[in-house]
């Protein structure tokens, strides 16, 4: 181990410290699935930085991007960390007014009913929407496996040959899809690449990757380019289940019987 290696493993250890701090003093319920989440996602970005940047100044870069420790605790609704103390007399202020703000939001529609509480849907603009449970539906072009050539916001951005991804490497390497539903997930970490349980926990049917853990769906899609098979899988990370913005897609190539890609 190098001694920029070192530097990232005290990074990633410093910032995982914190948010485990932030999540046991809010009695976060499922903490060790939000770790390994988050530790996952470090791992993305560092194995997605390139060599020039994987020093002192890109790991706090990284670091920085994942934002601060206490967004984790906020961002999932936790309200045991609090900043100031809450009187009975501020309590019999606040709530009838914000009880009548609630209610009036609720009736002219600015607060959505539901809203973050239940299954969230993404769909590609040129396919349709389904209900969240799906039975099982087998899509011979899925089967198989795949590896990645790009990572983009949306499928539309694609364009064979000219890779919108600034570097090379990609954290999540390559994908086996198998008859059934079940995904396989090569991720590059660190140190090497592996099988990742948490890369490999959704589901698929046809037209749908489905993550029933977090209740969240999205649509994948396949096109053919020059004879090439082409996926679009819909990347469900921390980003999607923890901050609730809408996926990015995984750009990844079948390969062919014999290793080829295709």
């Amino acid at each position: 181990m190098n001694t920029n290696d070192k530097t990232w493993e005290s990074t990633k250890s410093n910032y995982l410290q914190q948010v485990e701090r932030v999540l046991t003093a809010a009695k976060y319920p499922s903490r060790k699935s939000i770790m390994e989440e988050v530790c996952l996602h470090l791992e993305q970005r560092y194995a997605e930085l390139p060599a020039d940047k994987r020093n002192w100044e890109g790991f706090q870069q990284v670091v920085t991007e994942m934002g601060p420790p206490s967004d984790y605790a906020e961002l999932l609704g936790v309200g045991r960390l609090k900043r100031r103390i809450i009187t009975w007399r501020r309590i019999a202020v606040g709530v009838p007014i914000i009880l009548v703000l609630l209610a009036y939001g609720l009736y002219k529609g600015i607060i959505p009913l539901g809203a973050y509480s239940g299954p969230r849907t993404y769909v590609i603009p040129e396919l349709v929407g389904a209900p969240f449970e799906h039975p099982f539906v087998s899509d011979g072009k899925l089967v198989g496996e795949w590896v990645s050539v790009d990572l983009v916001t949306a499928p539309s951005q694609f364009v064979p040959g000219k890779r919108k991804w600034p570097t090379e490497t990609f954290w999540l390497s390559d994908m086996t899809f198998i008859d059934g539903g079940d995904i396989v997930g090569i991720v590059k970490g660190s140190k090497s690449s592996r099988a990742s349980r948490w890369a490999s926990r959704c589901k698929w049917t046809k037209d749908w990757i489905v993550d029933r853990e977090d209740k969240i769906q999205a649509q994948y899609a396949i096109k053919e380019t020059d004879g090439e098979l082409y996926l679009f899988y819909p990347w469900l990370s921390g980003d999607v289940s923890i901050r609730y913005q809408p996926p990015c897609y995984y750009v990844l190539k079948k390969v062919r019987p014999g290793g080829k890609h295709g």
